[in-house]
């Protein structure tokens, strides 16, 4: 799937350690389900996630470049209920994917899978990445009380929903706005 600018590419494993160097950033970890701590168990994980039907896991790059920006997925997915949870969306500090990435999320899933609803579980101290949420028409419709255990205390998560009718009011508007972005910047040398 690919945008002005990214695209999603399927993750492979020797995107391990850029992986494990995303989920070890302090800023980001704190926000995160504890993953693996070493590149040989993020290998494991990856091995075990390449024969999971269901799941969608790839890598945002960009495109003229091809630097990893980070990663984007859609797992969870229920056939029969046509929709899945999206998440392990990681972006590398500076980047300028966020914008693009959702959106090149949410037309995979939505147009490419067939879903018909798409959820994400945002921890409730993140307010950027809800404000973000918010800005792309997420709708929040639960609170999960101590979704994630970090440090020894459990964070709550607030559950957003966006429908695939809801997602086609917005498409148009968004994918501009991450073609303006996109154009606004100059390829880095």
């Amino acid at each position: 799937m690919e945008g002005p600018a990214f695209r999603l590419r399927p993750v492979r494993l020797y995107d391990a350690a850029f992986i494990v160097q995303l989920r070890s950033d302090p800023e980001r970890a704190r926000y995160l389900h504890p993953g693996a701590a070493d590149v040989p168990a993020q290998e494991r994980w990856l091995r075990d996630y390449f024969d999971r039907p269901g799941d969608y896991y790839f890598v945002i790059e960009h495109r003229a470049t091809g630097v990893r920006e980070g990663t984007a997925g859609i797992y969870n997915a229920d056939p029969e209920a046509r929709h899945a949870e999206w998440g392990r969306w990681i972006l590398r500090r500076g980047s300028l994917a966020a914008v693009e990435s959702a959106c090149l999320v949410y037309r995979l899933g939505f147009e490419a899978l067939g879903l018909d609803s798409m959820y994400c579980r945002t921890i409730a101290d993140n307010a950027s990445a809800l404000a973000f949420h918010d800005s792309f028409g997420v709708q929040r419709v639960r609170r999960l009380h101590h979704h994630l255990k970090h440090e020894g205390r459990g964070l709550d998560a607030i559950e957003g929903r966006l429908t695939r009718k809801r997602w086609m009011t917005l498409r148009d508007n968004l994918e501009n706005k991450a073609a303006r972005a996109a154009a606004s910047w100059s390829i880095p040398a």
